[in-house]
């Protein structure tokens, strides 16, 4: 295999299945190929190798974040908020989770979510970036 070479990197580890004994490794391999992809600019490949490595290393908050991205940046949207969402069920005092999912709900035109998220984060810290989105979200509605 030709080092730097996510594409055969991927199709040997999809040869792999899933013995146990080797799916903690094979999640972190996906994630880096994703990673790989992402950087490369092939979110829709990223997206795919970070779903992956969730199948064996379920509920990972970095690999959801990294996924929610690659699926934006593939215009992916709704995907990609199904996934910021489900990050906020898992971490509901996550303040990251719920700007970006604030942010994704504005950029979506969902002004009174947006809103709501972004009260969501300030009520757990102050967040310049956070009170800037309540701005303009809540004049926008």
């Amino acid at each position: 295999m030709k080092k730097g070479d996510p594409d055969q990197a991927f199709s040997q580890l999809l040869s792999i299945g899933e013995n146990a004994g080797v799916a903690e490794l094979a999640g972190k391999a996906y994630y880096n190929i994703a990673k790989q992809f992402a950087a490369d600019g092939n979110h829709e490949r990223a997206a795919l190798a970070y779903g992956r490595s969730l199948h064996f290393l379920p509920d990972r908050r970095n690999v959801l974040q990294r996924l929610a991205e690659s699926l934006w940046a593939s215009d992916q949207r709704e995907q990609a908020t199904s996934v910021l969402l489900y990050l906020v069920r898992l971490t509901p005092d996550d303040p990251d989770a719920l700007y970006k999912a604030a942010l994704a709900f504005n950029l979506q035109e969902q002004h009174q979510r947006a809103v709501e998220f972004c009260q969501r984060v300030l009520a757990i810290e102050d967040r310049a970036d956070a009170r800037r989105l309540l701005a303009a979200s809540a004049s926008a509605e």
